[in-house]
């Protein structure tokens, strides 16, 4: 769940970063041409923790080249940050800009490989500040082919990727959906909504019901939605949203368990009032772990990642309170994948990556990044016997990935893209598997609407669209 709160700083930062160099657009980035540069800020002071301070010192010097008049300093400052965190997209896009607003073919060289690299980059072909120099660069290059190269791997990052195909759609243009789960047993889809407060359930025939949870005056929007093990409930997250109206006194975040039959509350959890912000976007139910118990799989704990506090929350079996995981690292935590046997997690943060999560010792590490791809921007989470699949909605175009870790949860080994599609899957979420699909929500509505719940100028909302995806030969669980 990536609100508009947490993605704004990331894309200011990465609009500003073109414009220092727009009066230089005509000419190349030279000595002579450089004006005094403001002294450097000085160097984020150290946390301990590698993958704190890589991310801060490449935010200060992405900052430091948005402040800076001077070309030049905004290179060197752009280098820094890329140097210091290489799997950020949006400072190498800034790169790019910078290189064709300069009229540095090297620069620009050198960004556009990186993007392409990680299979990205497509936009650049449209980006006023940059296709110009795209365009020219053949007839200005002593070998004009490594371009022309360039803009067809560019062309392909735009176009769509693997096989997906419309599922359900919903048509109420106006259920802002974000969490969605299958239940195997009856091949009824689960959707969360957060305008509405409300969980609806699609069925295989396409009817829609709704468990009619606004009926609660303290029910808040609703964010992710997880199956019971033995299918008679769900487990489900809330925070108030302007856009859901929760302006109303007395709405809080809360973990909710319903029953699906008659949509009755079970259970209500809510996070602590510690002064903190607490977004509980995703969820996931830990079904090992707690000992035999007879009948259906037991819901051992439920894991919940707050956006906001940044807090991984653990509900245990019996539990009345929360415990909490934390780390230096986690920023903007996302979708949450269990391993089986439940005593490790895989965590997206969307802004600093993956993370393994020991649920027992209640301690968690960054994976470390292979180069030349990147796992940040990462939503909804699923587990996959040799890694995770996710929803990667912080890149453009959006796309639905499987990430493969190497057996001892310490890296990242690789990245495929499963699906792509701008048309019919413009903004995704959550993702969820039913049988041997994957399905995911691929038209979410955070661009739609404005901190304040009313809707941005321009936007159109359109049917809520299930994309379904065969799942990866090593399938999700």
């Amino acid at each position: 769940t990536v609100t508009p709160r947490a993605a704004t700083v990331g894309l200011l930062l990465l609009a500003s970063a073109a414009r220092p160099a727009a009066a230089q657009a005509s000419a190349p980035v030279t000595a002579a041409a450089a004006t005094p540069a403001p002294a450097p800020a000085p160097a984020p002071a150290s946390s301990g923790d590698a993958a704190v301070d890589s991310a801060a010192v490449a935010r200060a010097a992405f900052r430091e080249a948005a402040r800076s008049g001077d070309p030049i300093a905004s290179r060197d400052a752009l280098r820094r940050a890329t140097a210091a965190w290489p799997t950020q997209p949006a400072y190498w896009t800034a790169r790019a800009r910078l290189g064709a607003l300069a009229g540095d073919r090297a620069e620009l060289a050198t960004a556009v490989d990186a993007l392409l690299a990680m299979g990205l980059g497509g936009p650049l072909l449209t980006d006023p500040r940059v296709a110009p120099a795209l365009d020219s660069a053949p007839g200005t290059a002593p070998d004009p082919a490594p371009w022309v190269a360039r803009r067809r791997a560019l062309a392909d990052a735009l176009r769509p990727a693997g096989r997906g195909t419309t599922l359900h759609l919903l048509a109420d243009t106006t259920l802002f959906a974000e969490g969605i789960d299958a239940d195997a047993r009856s091949g009824i889809v689960y959707v969360t909504s957060i305008r509405h407060r409300t969980v609806f359930a699609v069925h295989p025939d396409g009817r829609v019901r709704d468990l009619g949870l606004a009926r609660e005056a303290w029910m808040p929007a609703l964010f992710g939605v997880r199956v019971s093990g033995d299918g008679a409930s769900l487990w489900v997250t809330g925070a108030p949203q302007p856009v859901a109206g929760d302006s109303a006194a007395g709405r809080r975040a809360v973990l909710v368990q319903v029953r699906i039959a008659d949509g009755a509350i079970l259970a209500r959890h809510h996070f602590p009032a510690d002064g903190r912000g607490h977004i509980p976007g995703d969820l996931a139910i830990v079904h090992e772990g707690c000992g035999a118990t007879p009948g259906p799989r037991p819901d051992c704990a439920i894991l919940v990642s707050d956006s906001d506090a940044p807090v991984l929350w653990v509900l245990r079996r019996g539990a009345a309170t929360f415990e909490a995981i934390t780390h230096p690292a986690f920023r903007n935590l996302q979708g949450i994948a269990v391993e089986p046997g439940g005593h490790r997690a895989v965590v997206a943060d969307w802004s600093h990556g993956l993370f393994a999560v020991d649920l027992d010792a209640r301690t968690a590490h960054r994976l470390a990044d292979r180069a030349g791809t990147t796992v940040l921007g990462l939503d909804g989470l699923l587990w996959a016997a040799d890694g995770v699949v996710g929803v990667q909605n912080g890149v453009e175009p959006a796309r639905l990935v499987h990430v493969t870790l190497d057996a001892a949860r310490t890296r990242v080994t690789g990245l495929r893209v499963l699906h792509r599609d701008p048309a019919l899957a413009p903004a995704p979420s959550i993702v969820t598997r039913l049988g041997d699909t994957l399905v995911y929500v691929a038209n979410g509505q955070w661009d739609a609407w404005d901190a304040r719940g009313a809707r941005v100028p321009g936007t159109t909302l359109a049917p809520t669209r299930l994309v379904a995806v065969p799942a990866p030969r090593q399938a999700p669980r």
